[in-house]
Order: C-alpha cells, then sequence, then structure tokens
C-alpha cells in the first residue's frame, strides 16, 4: 500500500497498519544492515517476505531477482545472496512490524538488534546497477535545455 493508496483506506487501525509499515521500512534497514541500494533492497524483501508471506511481496522479490540477472554480474550476485540471506534471517527474527519503533528509536542499536534476534549484518559493496545520479540525470537536463528552457544550473 503505497501513499496514495494507504489514504483511501477507511478502516482507521488498518490505515494506521499500513502507514507505520511505509514509515518503518527505512528503519528495517538499519536494523537489518541493509543499505538503500539494489542489494539492500533485495535483502529487506526477503527478510519480510519471510516474515510476513504476502503474495505482493513475493512477487516484488520475484521481479527483484529477476532484474539482479541484468545488473551485472556481480552485483547480480550479490543481489540473489542478500535476498536469500535476508529471507533466512527474517524466519529466524522476531517480526519487524511489531517492534515497539516509536520506544525504540532512543535505544542503542545493538540492543535493538539483540532484542529483535538479529545477530550478523552482512558486509557487501553496494549494487546501484553502475548508475549514479549525474549519469541518471544528464540526459534528463541535456533534453530539458534543448526544449526551450533558457536559463542554464547557475544563471540567475
Amino acid at each position: 500500500v503505497g501513499e496514495a493508496g494507504s489514504q483511501t483506506i477507511e478502516d482507521a487501525l488498518l490505515r494506521y497498519a499500513a502507514h507505520r509499515s511505509r514509515d518503518s521500512h527505512d528503519i528495517w534497514h538499519v536494523v537489518c544492515g541493509y543499505r538503500s541500494d539494489l542489494a539492500g533492497e533485495s535483502a529487506i524483501l526477503g527478510f519480510v517476505l519471510a516474515q510476513h508471506r504476502s503474495p505482493g511481496l513475493l512477487l516484488l522479490l520475484v521481479g527483484a531477482v529477476l532484474h539482479s540477472f541484468v545488473v551485472g554480474k556481480a552485483q547480480g550476485k550479490t543481489m540473489r545472496r542478500l535476498a536469500a540471506f535476508g529471507w533466512k534471517r527474517g524466519q529466524h527474527a522476531r517480526p519487524l512490524a511489531a517492534a515497539p519503533w516509536e520506544e525504540w528509536l532512543s535505544r542503542p542499536l545493538a540492543e535493538v538488534r539483540a532484542e529483535l534476534g538479529i545477530t550478523d549484518v552482512p558486509t557487501y559493496e553496494p549494487a546501484y546497477a553502475g548508475l549514479d545520479a549525474a549519469t541518471i540525470l544528464k540526459p534528463v537536463l541535456d533534453r530539458l535545455f534543448r526544449s526551450g528552457y533558457s536559463r542554464q544550473p547557475g544563471e540567475a
């Protein structure tokens, strides 16, 4: 349930759960030790799928695994390895969705991980599909400036 979709949920408790899950996603990355790159997203999908068994999450994870075959050999291998690692860890950890994040934000990270049964944090080279912001934005900016937009970056 995304931002727009969660706004249409009429049941207050269900709406709260949807918003809380969305808002906790980045906390889960930190607690599990997964970065916000392609491999980290694959890992968190595996972790959460192991805990929720949601068909939607399964579809997203299948998409991530398929995508891992086109991002480059080393990055794809890292994505698949971390998806499996996340799945295994998610089966043994306490449910992330049920954690009292509002109370735990002030606690040391090591304590929170221990409380959840997250005992090991992976080390890996981030997988960004070989693209950085400049690579992605350059064609967009070039097209924008060619299409009649008169000001160049840095001009007043």
